[in-house]
């Protein structure tokens, strides 16, 4: 499941400075970075580091699986 405009921009946060999710990210449109383990964990390391402008954490997290 992809995500929409509307959910990136109302839940992500986009374009909200630090308060944008952390892990959104952009492929083949908007995709969550949440429930993929070592992205998770190099993006939270990131943001202890302060070396990411985005440090929001919205929601559950979103598969990005077409299939499910």
């Amino acid at each position: 499941m992809k995500i929409s405009d509307d959910y990136a921009n109302d839940i992500c946060a986009l374009g909200q400075g630090a308060k944008c999710c952390r892990y959104l990210a952009l492929g083949k449109g908007w995709e969550c970075m949440k429930l993929n383990p070592t992205t998770k964990t190099y993006l939270d390391e990131r943001v202890k580091a302060g070396t990411i402008h985005a440090q929001g954490d919205n929601c559950e997290g979103m598969n990005n699986r077409e299939d499910t």
